[in-house]
């Protein structure tokens, strides 16, 4: 009876060691997970090896970007218990970090049947859809996400998204003023509807927005390149100069910007500064110049210098034998420039040639030219020349 009675305390003892020895291991397992030492973490989480220490485990792979073995831990886990939903959620969001797309959208369409007021399961297989390129289901799945949390963050800024990308601008500001509402410094939906409103051609609210982005540190080519276009569309030009001119830091040597900066200054009526840009555009270039050549000619037809618009016309030509307008423009100011109209019908004579060359997209120039040749002919003979 003695033995017996010493046999049931040392099970007890035993048993009541081996239950304090599972919280001493998992505080000792939780103090190098939580201070960054996975790998360690994972080694005394596995010696421990029950459900909660197996979750550990799968986060710890996932902390160290071992994916895979975040899976399949993940995965042993589930088979083993269904119910353990943390370990679904999470499995699910590794799918979609690792591009594992119709998983995903399998798993969350699982747990949305399980939960239909959790918000962030409707997010995820609003995601999944997205990235199985199901857009509608997406949509109505960020849609459902609203429904149950109407503030939530991440839906809003991508249906925001993607009705911009739509062209759907309305529906665009409609979920961006909504989120701006409760999130008013958010800089991807203030860049939503500065460009929903850039797009609708309201440049003076679109500039408020793109300037607020600036404000918050979100500097960036393209909100200099729209701040830069609705100035000048609002005829600001003095602004619309100085963003396009901070995007220019970005590259020197950006043809685009500084020809659209000699443009901004032609309107302004600066055309000194208008050519230094124009010229500095022609420099960088190391393809077709036909459109810096055509800016160059419009700024000498503004400072009423035809001889030189006729020049630059003609290298436009030159440069883009396609555009027959560049000769059109040439006969133009040849005939405000030339008082001899045997040099002027040279001009035209040549407008004629190419553009009867080009077939019929260049009839207009054809008619044009042949109208004007009649009269320059007559001209020449009632001289007696």
């Amino acid at each position: 009876m003695t033995k017996i009675f010493y046999a049931i305390q040392l099970i007890v003892l035993f048993l009541t060691l081996k239950a304090g020895a599972q919280p001493s291991a998992f505080k000792i397992a939780d103090s190098l997970y939580n201070t960054g030492n996975y790998t360690a973490a994972i080694n005394q989480y596995a010696k421990i090896n029950n459900t909660n220490a197996n979750l550990q485990i799968a986060k710890a792979y996932n902390a160290i970007g071992n994916y895979d073995k975040a899976i399949a831990q993940y995965n042993s886990v589930v088979t083993k218990d269904t119910s353990l939903l943390v370990a679904r959620f999470n499995l699910g969001k590794l799918y979609l970090k690792t591009n594992k797309f119709k998983q995903a959208n399998s798993l969350f369409a699982k747990l949305v049947a399980i939960s239909k007021t959790n918000p962030e399961y409707s997010y995820n297989l609003a995601r999944s859809f997205s990235a199985i390129n199901e857009d509608k289901k997406s949509v109505l799945w960020y849609k459902k996400t609203l429904d149950v949390d109407s503030t939530h963050l991440r839906a809003l800024q991508r249906l925001s998204i993607h009705y911009v990308g739509e062209h759907e601008n309305h529906f665009a500001l409609k979920y961006a003023d909504k989120g701006l509402s409760f999130f008013e410094n958010d800089p991807v939906l203030i860049n939503v509807k500065a460009l929903a409103l850039f797009n609708m051609g309201s440049y003076k609210l679109s500039i408020k927005c793109y300037e607020k982005l600036l404000s918050l540190g979100k500097k960036d080519q393209k909100v200099y390149h729209r701040l830069g276009y609705a100035y000048n569309s609002i005829e600001n030009y003095e602004k619309s100069i100085e963003n396009y001119k901070l995007l220019l830091e970005y590259d020197l040597e950006n043809i685009k910007v500084l020809r659209m900066i000699s443009e901004v200054y032609m309107k302004d009526k600066k055309l000194d500064s208008a050519t230094v840009y124009i010229k500095r555009a022609i420099e960088a270039h190391s393809y077709k110049l036909d459109k810096e050549y055509e800016v160059a000619a419009r700024i000498a037809v503004n400072k009423k210098d035809y001889k030189t618009a006729i020049k630059y016309y003609n290298m436009a030509y030159t440069e883009n034998p396609t555009k027959v307008l560049y000769l059109y423009q040439a006969c133009i100011y040849a005939d405000k420039y030339y008082k001899d109209p045997k040099l002027k019908l040279n001009y035209y004579t040549q407008l004629k040639q190419k553009s009867e060359s080009k077939g019929s997209n260049s009839q207009y120039f054809v008619v044009f030219a042949e109208k004007r040749i009649s009269e320059l002919k007559s001209e020449i003979f009632a001289k007696g020349e």
